[in-house]
């Protein structure tokens, strides 16, 4: 553990030296990943779908802000989506608009969680950003979680049905799929459920007065999801999906985790009560010390060419 407290301290000194461009290098990877993540799903414009475009728009995207930079990835992703049908990039521009108005009406500080659950919902792992924004955030980034959300659900149905799009003698519509896959599917607000549940589970709890708050935020957060979604897949007979929630939600704690151990070491061994009062009241405060451990003391000593009694010096014996 000490290792651990140790190799946690090194990062951080590391990261805080370097803020800058940590800052611009996490907003590169998270673009780039995201901008892969459309070609490889949605690559139906051939030239946004090379991997040295993505690489460019990446590179853009670090020197705008994130807000920015998910609007830059939104932009390719109506292109992808018109190319494969001018129907459905224009219920996603719609849609789009709605979820920015909301998440900006409520001030939400992560607007890119409207990028990112899509993200993560390619990779079955859609809980880690409103697990995130739960321990991070404040009660606003429920918008976002809200948005995103229905944007990763709608994506999710345009990939399963694009073939139904690219078929000439098919004449499904965008609107005939979001009547038809969303607004009358269960799944659909199963779904939508459990990310909103799941962020308040973790929000709430993270913020209460007790002991380890943020892991019970974690693990309670995550099995809340997992419910949700279990009972889901059992009431409309998907089974074939409970093999990757399982390991989603295995993978989501294990992000959790992470992320309590760089952003809220505690030792809740050595608490203390204190006590003090000014003029017109009494306060009685719980001092939760932070983890840390004592640095090693370098003694960095300085070697002379001070003659030592007794030793003849062999420049001594050259001038003899």
């Amino acid at each position: 553990m000490t290792f651990l407290i140790g190799l946690r301290t090194r990062i951080r000194k590391i990261i805080m030296k370097n803020e800058t461009w940590f800052v611009k290098g996490s907003r590169f990877i998270f673009a780039l990943v995201a901008l892969l993540m459309l070609s490889i799903n949605f690559g139906y414009q051939k030239t946004l779908s090379h991997w040295w475009v993505s690489v460019v728009i990446a590179a853009i995207c670090m020197f705008i802000p994130a807000q920015g930079a998910s609007v830059v990835i939104s932009f390719v992703g109506v292109i992808q989506l018109m190319a494969l049908s001018t129907d459905l990039g224009v219920a996603a521009i719609i849609i789009m608009i709605l979820v920015y108005a909301l998440t900006s009406y409520f001030k939400s500080a992560y607007q890119f969680n409207n990028i990112a659950i899509a993200g993560l919902n390619q990779l079955r792992i859609p809980f880690c950003a409103p697990l995130a924004a739960g321990l991070l955030g404040n009660f606003n980034e429920l918008a976002g979680v809200v948005g995103g959300s229905i944007v990763a659900f709608y994506l999710k149905e345009v990939k399963e049905n694009a073939a139904s799009f690219l078929d000439e003698t098919s004449d499904i519509t965008a609107a005939d799929l979001i009547q038809t896959r969303m607004i009358s599917n269960t799944m659909f607000y199963i779904f939508l459920a459990a990310m909103i549940i799941g962020f308040m589970v973790v929000y709430f709890v993270r913020t209460k007065e007790i002991k380890y708050a943020w892991v019970q935020g974690t693990g309670l957060g995550v099995v809340t999801q997992f419910v949700i979604l279990l009972a889901g897949y059992l009431f409309v007979g998907n089974k074939s999906n409970i093999p990757t929630l399982i390991i989603g939600s295995v993978i989501s704690f294990a992000v959790g985790m992470l992320f309590v151990f760089f952003f809220k070491g505690l030792d809740y061994s050595r608490i203390e009560k204190v006590q003090y009062e000014d003029d017109d009241y009494f306060y009685y405060v719980t001092a939760v010390p932070k983890i840390h451990i004592a640095e090693q003391e370098k003694e960095i000593k300085k070697i002379t060419d001070a003659k030592i009694p007794g030793v003849k010096d062999i420049n001594d014996e050259d001038a003899e």
